[in-house]
């Protein structure tokens, strides 16, 4: 992936790989890392933060501005060990892009994003369940239908255009047992 040759060429120093005093939170953007205290110092300036400032002379206006919005979301430790300019420019662009994304596309922008993976973290560090209070059951309606049958045809047909907006989630681990 992208990230794991970004984190080679970008946030690496003297070939050692940089140690974060936090976890990462690993949806796709591996380098945001979510502090396990609810406020975390911020700064807003870019020419404050070592890798960030030397970079600054190849970042575009709209990638400062998603620079300072990382900031401000206590992500400083992304750009600490940032290559100088010149080193991976392209990844560190790509990075910004889809910093963007995830700015535009997630309801709240990033700040909200780092805000709920908190929230997460913390919740899973204090042992509890999301899930608490929720009773799983087994539906009680629908119908069978036989194999082979013109009704299976039809049913096949209507799964095949609903199939594109549908959800898999597949589970892993576990104790072994299967």
């Amino acid at each position: 992936p992208l990230w794991h040759s970004f984190e080679r060429s970008c946030c690496r120093t003297h070939g050692e790989p940089h140690a974060a005093q936090s976890q990462p939170f690993l949806l796709g953007l591996q380098h945001l890392v979510f502090p396990m205290a609810l406020s975390s110092p911020t700064c807003s300036n870019p020419s404050d933060v070592a890798g960030l400032a030397s970079n600054l002379e190849v970042l575009s206006e709209a990638e400062i501005s998603l620079a300072k919005l990382l900031l401000e979301a206590g992500q400083s430790a992304i750009f600490a060990d940032w290559a100088p300019p010149g080193t991976a420019d392209d990844e560190k662009h790509e990075f910004f892009k889809q910093i963007r994304t995830l700015e535009e596309n997630y309801p709240g922008g990033l700040m909200k994003y780092t805000a709920n993976a908190r929230a997460l973290l913390q919740s899973a560090a204090r042992g509890e369940n999301p899930l608490d209070g929720w009773t799983p059951s087994v539906p009680t309606t629908g119908f069978d239908v036989d194999v082979g049958c013109e009704e299976t045809f039809e049913y096949e047909a209507l799964g095949i255009q609903e199939v594109a907006d549908c959800c898999f989630i597949i589970p892993a681990g576990g104790l072994g047992e299967r």
